[in-house]
């Protein structure tokens, strides 16, 4: 045995048949054994001691070894030089990039990463595991027996999934079967298959307890099932007081060679209760069967090529407005068609069927319409260009709960232009251009067939753009000026087309290519923007502070009057990243009125503490509308939080929708308790139990103020 006192280091290049002798000349502060060159096996510890007829070395007291990626530390360890084997034992921790773990004991393979480690512990970044022994399978899987595992870093964690054995795949997923889901000491719930890829952020099971005006009390749930990556989802079963059971499935899949989708369904045998016999046996019962069946279809074919499949059945109008409000207010309408669409640089081609499956909807079908756009491209080396819009459709126009009175039509529609692009004393650009549409009719409104109308078109489109610099910095308000730039940008378009040789009254409407008329005007726009320039990950880049945009039309007319349309305008200003205003209007000058008037206000709190967030916004329509919405949320303590969401309706002077959170955190849970008053329904209250971990869920419980969608890229709404 040939012992080796602390700061000795040896290096094993080749073979161990170096006398004794030679060690004690080559003394060193550490040890290299067994590895291959390029990967050695560092071993360093207070005592390392090589035994060379054992082909093993002994190390005792602070060992830290390190074999590529991963990094082992102990009191004690033996390592095997021939088989690359190791025994640690004592405060066993193997680092694995930002994986850790530990134990009391560990047999592992350097080479392989497989091994055993016993009362072990395994941090996982968000997620812990804990057995009386853990397999290491490799560099990912860890096998727990006889443990659990948790987000929760407390210990004993306040709530776990236990089992016989969890497998836990580092960055990946965790698999148990047969688990129980504990509460402190209490089982609260058996999950038969349990599987959860790290990578999302919803919980396997969700339970939603509540009361609601139109459903008494009701308790909404949702069962996450994961087969492998390519189909997983929610399996809905749901109970309402006055509407009984109903139960559905959400299923997100991935087919690899014809793209991805998603599919809902939802059923209940609707048994409507009068609210004063619900608890009565005798009571009197009505049923009726409501449903919905929806699917969302996306296939990328290549980069350029894009098909889309959606549709939608339900058994009645309301159905998304009772039972999936929240969508309702999104999607209104809920279109079946089929798209395939190609973009070229030369061109777009697209192909759609749109169809009507539900009686009670009124829909224009499209059974198919092809069409061809040919965007401008230059001709040959000059400045004229050419484009060209080639559209065929089958059109069917049906009436809800209608099977006989449907309107159709086959049309064929074509429009050709040629332009000339020019640029005049360097700053000012024209394109005056001609273009005519001809479009085929297989039936007019008088039933003549086979009709063909005709239409003329010319104008030009001039643009302009000024700008000038002011040498201005300053921080006041940490503003963070650094030099002012204002650009203006003036655009004027003439336009004007013929009168039709088939006059619209004359043909049926399907949609707008039917309703062209003879039309003359000016259109009118300016863009109005201030910059400054900040830095951005280290460059100084330009970023727009404001954004003032004003457009309108003029109307040049032979036999009435010329007429001044609309004014529209929009407003945008962000002087710092947390604050951003946002309006936008339509007047009408000759009535001295808006029509159309809007404003948001979006703001949060600076500071890394992110104590509140504010986002308020108003909306009028005239003589339909005039709403405004708010939304706060503020911290009181790291513990709690609380928010507030009103809707207002001006035109009624009535408060329409209410509603108010307190947030509490539990260490790895928070816990959210909601009050809704929304006057047409009634109240709802929530209460909702959300991991940190997993924070998404399943089901929209909340009420909340929608942002506006900004139009200048260089605007971004605060998260």
């Amino acid at each position: 045995m040939i012992n080796i006192k602390p700061k000795i280091f040896i290096l094993l290049t080749l073979c161990f048949s170096f006398v004794s002798n030679i060690y004690a000349e080559e003394a060193k502060p550490e040890l290299l054994v067994g590895a291959k060159p390029r990967v050695p096996v560092v071993v360093n510890g207070d005592r390392v001691e090589y035994l060379q007829d054992e082909q093993k070395v002994v190390g005792i007291g602070n060992i830290d070894i390190t074999y590529g990626d991963v990094k082992l530390t102990c009191d004690k360890i033996t390592v095997y030089l021939d088989s690359k084997d190791s025994l640690a034992e004592g405060n066993v921790k193997i680092y694995q990039g930002d994986d850790v773990l530990s134990g009391d004991k560990a047999n592992y393979n350097f080479e392989t990463k497989k091994g055993q480690v016993i009362n072990a512990d395994v941090d996982a970044k968000q997620w812990y595991g804990r057995g009386e022994l853990v397999q290491k399978n490799g560099a990912i899987e860890h096998r727990v027996e006889k443990g659990y595992v948790t987000s929760c870093d407390h210990v004993p964690p306040h709530y776990r999934l236990q089992a016989k054995e969890v497998v836990m795949f580092l960055n990946d997923r965790i698999v148990a079967k047969n688990c129980f889901m504990y509460l402190g000491k209490v089982p609260v719930l058996y999950i038969p298959y349990y599987v959860h890829p790290l990578s999302e952020d919803k919980p396997r099971v969700t339970i939603t307890p509540g009361h609601d005006k139109r459903w008494g009390f009701f308790a909404l749930t949702a069962w996450r099932y994961y087969i492998n990556e390519q189909i997983k989802g929610n399996i809905h079963l749901d109970y309402r007081e006055k509407d009984d059971f109903a139960w559905g499935f959400d299923s997100k899949y991935d087919t690899k060679y014809i793209g991805e989708g998603l599919l809902q369904t939802y059923y209940m045998n609707k048994k409507t209760i009068p609210v004063d016999s619900i608890w009565n046996r005798d009571r009197d019962i009505t049923e009726n069967e409501r449903y919905k069946i929806q699917l969302r279809h996306r296939w990328q074919i290549d980069r350029q090529t894009d098909v889309k499949v959606e549709y939608y059945k339900s058994s009645d109008s309301t159905f998304n407005k009772d039972f999936f409000y929240r969508q309702y207010e999104r999607d209104e309408v809920m279109p079946t068609y089929v798209s395939a669409l190609h973009k070229d640089s030369l061109y777009n081609a697209e192909f759609r069927m749109d169809s009507r499956v539900n009686e009670y909807e009124t829909v224009l079908e499209r059974l198919p319409e092809a069409d061809l756009d040919v965007g401008k491209n230059r001709l040959m080396e000059t400045n004229f260009y050419y484009k060209s819009d080639n559209k065929f459709s089958n059109l069917n126009q049906t009436f809800a709960n209608n099977a006989f009175d449907n309107l159709d039509v086959v049309r064929y529609d074509t429009y050709d232009e040629i332009s000339y692009l020019a640029r005049l004393f360097g700053f000012f650009n024209i394109a005056p251009f001609i273009g005519t549409r001809q479009t085929y009719f297989s039936e007019d409104k008088k039933e003549e067939e086979h009709v063909v109308r005709g239409i003329f078109y010319t104008g030009a489109d001039s643009s302009m753009r000024f700008y000038k610099v002011f040498d201005y910095d300053t921080n006041f308000m940490g503003l963070d000026i650094n030099k002012l730039r204002h650009v203006i940008n003036p655009v004027v378009k003439y336009y004007y087309n013929t009168m039709p040789t088939i006059l619209p009254q004359d043909l049926r409407q399907f949609d707008s290519l039917d309703s062209i008329d003879h039309r003359e005007g000016v259109r009118f726009e300016i863009e109005n923007k201030l910059q400054t320039k900040r830095k951005v990950s280290g460059q100084m880049t330009s970023i727009d502070l404001a954004r003032f945009v004003v457009t309108t039309d003029y109307l040049l007319r032979a036999e009435e009057n010329n007429e001044l349309t609309d004014i529209d305008s929009q407003l945008e200003i962000k002087p710092y990243r947390w604050l951003y205003f946002e309006t936008d209007a339509k007047y009408d000058p000759h009535a001295a009125k808006f029509k159309r008037r809007n404003w948001d206000l979006i703001a949060q709190d600076p500071t890394p503490a992110e104590k509140w967030q504010l986002g308020i916004g108003h909306r009028y329509e005239a003589e339909h509308s005039s709403q405004l919405t708010a939304d706060v949320r503020y911290k009181l303590t790291p513990k709690w939080q609380v928010r507030a969401y009103e809707r207002y309706q001006f035109k009624e002077n009535d408060l329409k929708e209410q509603e108010y959170s307190i947030i509490r955190d539990l260490h790895c849970w928070t816990v959210e308790l909601i009050y809704n008053i929304y006057r047409p329904e009634g109240e709802t209250i929530w209460l909702v139990f959300r991991l940190k971990a997993l924070p998404a869920v399943p089901l929209e419980v909340n009420t909340s103020y929608h942002q506006p969608k900004t139009t200048s890229q260089t605007f971004t709404p605060l998260p």
